[in-house]
C-alpha cells in the first residue's frame, strides 16, 4: 500500500509538472528565437524583390504564429517589419547569431510572464559582402493564448539610421 501511495504521489507531481503555466527557458527562447527570425532575417528571394516595401506583408503573416491577435494588429498598424524593411532597401541582410534569455519574471497576478533578453546578430552589406556583429537587448511579454505561449508586447533596441545598423 505504501508504494502505490509513492507511486500515486510522484505520478502528481510529474503531470503538474507536466501541465505547468510558465513555460521552461527553452520554450522562451525557441518562442523568441523564432519570432525574431521571422521579423528580421531575409532569404534569397526576399532580398530579390525590386520594391522591398512589399515585403511588410510577408513578414506580417511570418510573424503572425509567435503574436497574440492583438499584438499581431499592432505589429501591421505600426508596420514594425520597418528596420528590417529599410536594411534592405540599403542591400544588407540580419542574421540572428544568439538569444540568451538574462531574466524571466512573473507578472503579480501571474498570467504572463516579463521576459529580458540579449541578442548578437550579424548585419551583412550584400554588395560587398561587409559583415559586423551587434548586441541588443530586448523585452516580451508572453501570455497564454489558445493554450499556446504567444508574445503580448515586444520590444527590442535594434536600430537602423542613416545606413547604419545598431
Amino acid at each position: 500500500m505504501r508504494i502505490f501511495m509513492l507511486i500515486a504521489m510522484a505520478a502528481a507531481l510529474i503531470l503538474y509538472g507536466c501541465s505547468s503555466p510558465v513555460p521552461t527557458e527553452k520554450e522562451g527562447e525557441e518562442l523568441l528565437t523564432g519570432f525574431i527570425k521571422a521579423k528580421y532575417e531575409l532569404d534569397q528571394k526576399d532580398m530579390s524583390i525590386n520594391d522591398v516595401s512589399e515585403l511588410y506583408p510577408v513578414i506580417a503573416e511570418r510573424v503572425k504564429p509567435y503574436l497574440t491577435e492583438q499584438e499581431h494588429a499592432n505589429f501591421v498598424k505600426n508596420r514594425e517589419a520597418g528596420t528590417t524593411i529599410d536594411v534592405a532597401r540599403d542591400k544588407q541582410t540580419i542574421k540572428i547569431k544568439e538569444l540568451k534569455i538574462s531574466k524571466i519574471e512573473p507578472s503579480a497576478d501571474h498570467k504572463s510572464l516579463n521576459v529580458d533578453y540579449t541578442l548578437s546578430f550579424v548585419g551583412t552589406n550584400t554588395e560587398n559582402g561587409t559583415s559586423i556583429e551587434h548586441q541588443a537587448t530586448g523585452q516580451v511579454t508572453l501570455v497564454k493564448e489558445n493554450d499556446s505561449w504567444k508574445i503580448e508586447r515586444n520590444w527590442n533596441s535594434i536600430s537602423y539610421r542613416n545606413g547604419v545598423l545598431n
